[in-house]
């Protein structure tokens, strides 16, 4: 209802507001009521008879902050040259909880691999002999069906910039450098892996060596130890002999393919101090010749202080 029913009254409407009112309020059941004055307002009071509904504690709903399980019955192929990278990615594998773990040398190995043990990620190191890891994912990704849309995860010690770029240009997924960080490793697999189950990480604290990660390695088995210890010792001179050939012989190729294996080898080991030495030498590929000796040298000379360190703290027995 209107106060003003004149055509120039200043608030419009048409009053139908407080019947439609009213008959909502009947048909719940319940009553309305009004006060008003002239210029100074309209005050409306609705009663409605309503159930009071039992009082209930509702917990407050904590967000899970736990990490995503992993799958660990996930086929993993872990693509490497060198052995040690790989017994290091097949044992911390294998502490997580993956028992389906196929290991190849290079590209070749893996994709002759994919039929006879399809895998569900590939860790691929990308600097290998014969195919490296580059063009192996780029014949992966034509291959028809799921085993061309694998993940494929770099796993590299390449320190130059542009290397992730580099990586996921060719095809692959994601990325990982050396040496590898057990924690980044799962949050890689939970990423890229259906889920299921959790597993553990360690982390790297010494200067010249890293005991953590040698328990990463061996659990505390000092036969384990004393395997890993003595595979590393043996091929790193083997290493170090054919890096001094390549001086020698004046190959740049060859100073940075031994200098790259060298580093990968020594971080995934835990030789923090050679590592970082090896991995300043990869980037002297192009230098000097007197350049490359006097480099060559400290390599030398921080191998022996590694050598001496893992004789005298007994490591076999850590």
């Amino acid at each position: 209802m209107q106060a003003d029913i004149s055509t120039s009254r200043h608030y419009g409407g048409t009053g139908l507001g407080l019947s439609i009112t009213r008959q909502l309020v009947n048909m719940m059941g319940g009553t309305i009521t009004l006060q008003s004055r002239v210029g100074v307002g309209t005050t409306f009071d609705v009663t409605i008879p309503l159930t009071v509904a039992s009082a209930q504690r509702i917990e407050p709903s904590m967000p899970d902050d736990r990490p995503a399980p992993l799958h660990l019955q996930a086929r993993i192929m872990v693509v490497d040259d060198h052995p040690v990278n790989r017994l290091f990615m097949r044992n911390i594998l294998n502490n997580f909880g993956f028992t389906a773990v196929t290991e190849a040398t290079n590209g070749h190995q893996a994709i002759s691999l994919l039929d006879k043990h399809p895998p569900d990620l590939i860790l691929m190191d990308c600097q290998m002999p014969d195919m490296d890891g580059f063009t192996a994912t780029k014949i992966i990704r034509t291959t028809k069906g799921a085993a061309g849309k694998i993940p494929i995860i770099a796993v590299t010690a390449d320190a130059m910039t542009g290397a992730p770029e580099k990586c996921l240009a060719s095809g692959m997924d994601d990325y990982l450098s050396k040496p590898v960080d057990a924690k980044k490793l799962q949050d890689i697999l939970r990423k890229w892996l259906p889920r299921d189950v959790t597993g553990n990480a360690e982390v790297c604290e010494e200067v010249i060596f890293n005991q953590h990660q040698l328990h990463g390695f061996t659990e505390g088995d000092p036969q384990r130890a004393h395997e890993i210890i003595s595979l590393f010792s043996h091929l790193t001179k083997e290493s170090l002999d054919a890096l001094q050939n390549s001086l020698q012989e004046n190959d740049p190729e060859g100073w940075k393919d031994h200098t790259h294996k060298l580093y990968g080898s020594s971080s995934t080991f835990g030789a923090v101090a050679f590592a970082k030495m090896c991995n300043q030498a990869q980037t002297l590929h192009s230098a000097t010749p007197e350049q490359k000796k006097e480099m060559l040298q400290k390599i030398l000379l921080q191998y022996e202080t590694l050598h001496e360190h893992l004789q005298q703290k007994n490591y076999h027995n850590a």
